[in-house]
């Protein structure tokens, strides 16, 4: 996600995913968290399972969908 597109609370938020996650209801795995790695512009996760729903993360925290590349990493 280009950092240019986030607020810096959802900086934060991505950054401390597994203990913001593990403060909201009906939110599951956050004992799975994504490693976050970022640079000057962009800011990504990476993680061999899918178990924490980041998806649904991005959502709850307001990111903006289009704003996501879903990339595999490669």
């Amino acid at each position: 996600i280009k950092k240019r597109d986030l607020t810096v609370a959802q900086l934060g938020h991505i950054r401390d995913h597994a203990e913001v996650a593990a403060g909201m209801v009906d939110f599951y795995n956050v004992d799975q968290p994504w490693s976050i790695d970022e640079d000057d512009f962009v800011i990504k996760g990476s993680t061999w399972q899918d178990n924490f729903d980041m998806n649904e993360f991005l959502d709850r925290i307001g990111v903006v969908a289009t704003d996501i590349n879903w990339g595999d990493g490669s």
